[in-house]
């Protein structure tokens, strides 16, 4: 999963519950979110794993996520038979995600949070 919510890393907040509750319908949930430089750490809880992107600048967000995501699919050998990639917008998070299916062959999922 391609994110730009950033409070999915607060403890307790609303997006991180909501996160823990969509790791329990797979195996394995591996979110890439969205952030600038900041104190952000990767972090697991049950089965769903967070990674930040840590940008030094705003563009480097599509380099950095693809990155992470590239390591994901590969260590964990991810497949078309027990994978989807699913990005919160047709845009920046769309454009990785694009990329990602495009190399791997992996289904993509985009979804639209914002009102057109």
């Amino acid at each position: 999963m391609l994110s730009t919510d950033q409070s999915i890393f607060k403890n307790g907040s609303s997006s991180q519950e909501r996160m823990k509750d969509c790791g329990g319908l797979v195996d394995e949930l591996h979110i890439i979110v969205k952030s600038q430089i900041s104190n952000l750490k990767s972090q697991k809880f049950d089965n769903v794993f967070l990674y930040p992107t840590n940008n030094k600048l705003k563009f480097l967000y599509f380099f950095n996520a693809y990155k992470i995501a590239k390591k994901i699919i590969e260590n964990y050998k991810l497949k078309i038979e027990n994978s989807v990639i699913t990005v919160q917008d047709p845009f920046e998070t769309g454009l990785v995600g694009y990329w990602l299916k495009r190399k791997y062959k992996l289904p993509l999922q985009i979804q639209v949070h914002t009102d057109f």
